[in-house]
């Protein structure tokens, strides 16, 4: 979830938002998919279901609040991505399919 202060300054509002809400609709087949490889896994599916909400809320983070500083931004998104990794890792844990 690295971005680049710099380019969404360059981008209307209305474009990152169509850009974001594009991605959310893009990913679904694919969280479809998952969903249905993990349906003897109990824990992995609630943990895939954990990460994808927690994906689409980081994606409507990716809103800058008004008046929000950059360096408030910046850490903001820092801390969806650790959330992120945390969640996808997790997982990857307990569906197997790392290995």
């Amino acid at each position: 979830m690295k971005v680049r202060l710099d380019l969404l300054k360059e981008s209307s509002p209305e474009k990152t938002y169509a850009c974001i809400e594009e991605d959310k609709t893009k990913v679904t087949p694919l969280y479809q998919s998952v969903k249905n490889i993990t349906q003897e896994n109990p824990e992995a599916r609630k943990s895939l279901q954990n990460l994808y909400s927690y994906w689409l809320s980081s994606m409507d983070a990716l809103k800058q609040i008004i008046n929000e500083s950059p360096v408030t931004y910046q850490y903001r998104l820092d801390k969806r991505e650790r959330g992120l990794r945390l969640k996808s890792d997790e997982f990857l844990n307990k569906s197997k399919l790392s290995n």
